[in-house]
Order: C-alpha cells, then sequence, then structure tokens
C-alpha cells in the first residue's frame, strides 16, 4: 500500500493517504487565512502530541507545502515571491 500511495509511512507511524491529504488541504487553508502556522497551532490542528507533529511539519517541508520560518512554516510557495 506505501507502494501505491495509499499509505504513508512517517516517522514510523502509518497514515491514510485521504488523512495526508486532508492535512495538506488544511494546512494550506490555514496558511492562506493566517500566513503562517506553529507547531502548537498544527497540534491544535491535528490533536496530536509534539512528538507526532514534528515530523509531520518535517514531511510538509519535504513535499514542498510549506517552508520552516525559525519557529513556524510559513507556505512554501510564499518564499518564491
Amino acid at each position: 500500500l506505501a507502494e501505491e500511495k495509499k499509505l504513508w509511512k512517517i516517522a514510523g507511524l502509518l497514515y491514510s493517504a485521504e488523512a495526508i491529504d486532508a492535512l495538506k488541504t488544511s494546512v494550506s487553508t490555514i496558511l492562506a487565512e493566517e500566513g503562517s502556522l506553529s507547531p502548537g497551532r498544527f497540534k491544535e490542528l491535528t490533536g496530536l502530541s509534539r512528538k507526532s507533529a514534528i515530523p509531520l511539519l518535517e514531511f510538509l517541508d519535504a513535499e514542498g507545502i510549506t517552508k520552516r520560518a525559525g519557529d513556524t512554516r510559513i507556505a512554501a510557495t510564499s518564499c518564491s515571491q
């Protein structure tokens, strides 16, 4: 399933492709509305602990959804503007 991109393995945890797609959409919406996303806000959005949230934030960075800017994340597309 991972090879077919139906499951994502991130930091040893499995996430469905639908959950990752929904997460990308939610994060993109928050970034468009608020301009940045702190780890605390991300934890609030997902209900995850910091231990689980940070690897997901790093995954979003690697996917080109977000870019780390200090302690927060901004939209990766805003970096090229």
